[in-house]
């Protein structure tokens, strides 16, 4: 190889490894944030409900990175229904309604180098009913990323909510069947946090079946009763505040702590001494493991 080849390609290599470093520091300089010089464009889009004159009594409901609350229009005097939608410009929402159900969707257009940017806005989607509807079969939502509120005032006989690092509250009342599952999203049924206003006497009612999902999210129910309850998590506590379930209650956790305060007493089958529970008002059967965690449980009721 002749010595001005050598030489051309040394150069060549520097040049590479100088243009290397130099994105580098320009990529640290930007704190890893592509949002300093890539902006994700969002707008607002309003759906109302005198656009189908089709009835429903479902409710679907599936995105990806928007905060998603559903409600009660207790302010409003509108007679339809609405969904409001602050989103992503490829990142649009459709809302239909077929065969009983309404269906709230996403359309992902975005390119493979958009996933990279981390918006800087929250993009949210929220879906209003005037006060006469308030009663559904079912509510089903699905979401990424984006915290999850089904809010006071509406009723539905299963509700079903699954996210993977999104937080979920659940204050509306359930009659039969309430499920949540989330990676790293924490779980507040029923436990009023001060993001919105809630009555004090919030009722979600007796639900048949609650079951609440995590791995390392924490999870809290508070002011309500049901007839079965199942909660599993890997690392987050678990945590009851004035709450009872009436028959059986099941708590799994590796490292997590588990803090019950329990309206009234159940015959435990583990580990746990029956000596340490009070004898008094005993109501159903609880079954609670944890693997590192610390386990504390006080009887409130009468």
């Amino acid at each position: 190889m002749k010595t001005s080849t050598k030489v051309l390609l040394r150069i060549a290599l520097l040049l590479c490894i100088a243009g290397l470093v130099v994105g580098f520091v320009s990529w640290i300089g930007l704190e890893f944030d592509l949002t300093k010089i890539c902006r994700i464009n969002h707008e607002f889009n309003r759906y109302d409900g005198f656009d189908t004159e089709e009835d429903f009594d479902r409710i679907v409901i599936e995105t990806k990175t928007a905060d998603i609350l559903v409600g009660n229009m207790t302010i409003s005097m509108s007679e339809k229904y609405n969904v409001t939608c602050y989103e992503e410009t490829r990142l649009k929402h459709t809302v239909t309604v077929q065969e009983g159900t309404l269906f709230i969707k996403v359309e992902d257009t975005r390119k493979w180098y958009d996933k990279l940017i981390k918006p800087r806005e929250d993009a949210e989607v929220r879906v209003w009913f005037p006060l006469e509807k308030e009663e559904f079969k079912s509510i089903e939502i699905k979401s990424d990323t984006g915290d999850v509120e089904v809010g006071y005032g509406l009723q539905f006989d299963k509700m079903t909510i699954e996210t993977n690092t999104g937080d979920v509250l659940a204050v509306s009342k359930v009659h039969d069947e309430l499920k949540v599952k989330t990676s790293d999203g924490a779980i507040n049924i029923n436990n009023k946090n001060r993001k919105h206003w809630y009555p004090e006497d919030t009722d979600m009612g007796d639900a048949l079946f609650i079951s609440a999902e995590t791995e390392t999210g924490a999870v809290c129910l508070g002011d309500m009763t049901c007839r079965n309850l199942k909660v599993k998590s890997q690392t987050g506590d678990v945590t009851f505040k004035t709450f009872d379930v009436l028959e059986f209650i099941s708590v799994e956790t590796d490292t997590g702590v588990v803090m019950e305060k329990l309206l009234s007493g159940k015959t435990f089958h583990n580990e746990i001494g029956q000596d340490d529970i009070p004898e008094s008002n005993v109501k159903g059967i609880g079954k609670i493991r944890t693997d590192k965690g610390k386990i504390e449980i006080e009887i409130i009721g009468d």
